[in-house]
């Protein structure tokens, strides 16, 4: 009898421990908000008095839409639909200055947009009101000073924008950065604290580790180093103090993890509660972030799900993680001259061969050779010991492990 009570007492404390883990876990996820309308991706999303603002997109790859819905996040309902885009656009850039929405670029199929239309809930109606200097989507955008920055992008061509076009609504007037960023980047993340601005990973040949800094002093761009992992097209919001990153693509696809940002931090960089499934448009509001549908729904579409996180108690809770998986990262900078870095994650040790061929396959050069223990590496590569006779181009390193191999494109200049 007694060891029957004891047992049971056992078990007790099981369930409670079991129950009371669950709930603090739940506090650190993402949970489930209004289902949307419809299935989307590649949406801009902004707030607006007091209500997030879900505009355009795509239901699938080749199917954008013109739909604006409206979110009211402290009832957690959609509201009636507000006036439409006249034109459907998909993966546009949006931003709210003096209580007017201004949406830019995007795509319908092939055709790349040049048009800003602006929203001016007075009159509930959408109106052409300036033309881009050129045609572009996947933009990153923010608000400076009460001028909106369209930083990068992607040209009709597919080739990416390494320029920086400052919109005046007050003027409606365009002017170009006079520093072109570092590393030209599609669909890359922004943020604006007081009057620097950041920009983060991208796609150039491959997802992007690395994020710079505009410095206004000097009027320069500053690559700043790596974030946690490449990660390009991802959702992304900001606070006064932290930008958060989640989903998008990384270097094995689609993803659902998530890393955050703190621009004051000594160690800026930390981890974060993963999604439950891949998404791309996400919006900061009132201590939440909100997560619209996105790419990676049922059959690798659009979704129409719709997840909420509280970020008081979820992101900084989570601190970085040791790797969980084997991963080459982008080399840092790339395009690169004369050296380059390549950064290694291993969850365990491993022995690892890093080799560099052209693109018929030829080997030309053998970074590294040997044991490697657990944990993240850099591996530096100086051209003019090993490559002073290659020329200009996309070369190929890939990293060999006992029970593991990756490859990434890099692009040497001379």
């Amino acid at each position: 009898m007694v060891n029957m009570m004891q047992s049971l007492h056992i078990k007790i404390i099981y369930i409670v421990l079991f129950f009371t883990m669950t709930a603090a876990q739940g506090q650190e996820h993402w949970h489930n908000g209004a289902q949307m309308s419809d299935r989307r991706k590649g949406m801009s999303a902004v707030v607006l008095e007091n209500k997030i603002w879900v505009i355009g997109g795509a239901r699938n790859e080749h199917q954008a839409v013109n739909t604006v819905e409206i979110y009211d996040p402290q009832n957690d309902v959609w509201l009636s639909n507000g006036p439409s885009l006249r034109q459907a656009r998909d993966n546009a850039t949006a931003q709210v200055v003096a209580n007017r929405i201004y949406v830019f670029g995007g795509r319908k199929m092939h055709t790349v947009y040049d048009d800003v239309e602006m929203l001016d809930p007075q009159s509930g109606q959408w109106q052409v009101v300036s033309k881009m200097p050129s045609a572009l989507f996947g933009m990153a955008s923010v608000v400076v000073d009460s001028t909106i920055w369209l930083i990068g992008g992607s040209f009709s061509n597919n080739s990416f924008s390494d320029r920086v076009y400052i919109y005046n609504p007050s003027k409606n007037e365009w002017s170009t950065l006079a520093a072109n960023l570092n590393i030209a980047r599609g669909s890359p993340m922004a943020a604006a604290f007081r009057d620097t601005v950041y920009v983060f990973g991208g796609f150039y040949f491959g997802p992007l580790t690395s994020y710079e800094r505009y410095n206004p002093d000097t009027g320069a761009w500053i690559l700043e180093g790596d974030m946690l992992y490449a990660a390009a097209g991802c959702g992304y919001a900001q606070s006064e103090k932290n930008v958060w990153l989640f989903g998008g693509m990384g270097q094995n696809g689609l993803m659902k993890t998530s890393q955050t940002f703190s621009w004051q931090a000594a160690s800026p960089w930390q981890s974060g509660p993963a999604l439950t499934e891949p998404k791309q448009e996400l919006v900061y509001y009132d201590g939440k972030v909100y997560a619209f549908g996105g790419r990676g729904g049922m059959m690798g579409g659009a979704s129409d799900q719709m997840e909420i996180l509280d970020v008081a108690t979820a992101v900084n809770r989570h601190k970085t993680q040791p790797p969980v998986d084997f991963a080459l990262l982008q080399n840092y900078p790339n395009p690169f001259r004369e050296s380059t870095t390549f950064r290694i994650r291993l969850p365990r040790h491993d022995k690892i061969a890093l080799v560099m061929y052209n693109l018929l396959g030829r080997q030309v050069a053998r970074i590294y050779e040997g044991q490697l223990t657990a944990g993240e590496h850099q591996i530096p590569f100086a051209t003019q010991l090993n490559l002073k006779d290659l020329p200009s181009g996309i070369y190929l390193v890939r990293m060999v492990g006992e029970q593991f191999s990756q490859t990434i494109k890099i692009n040497l200049l001379r």
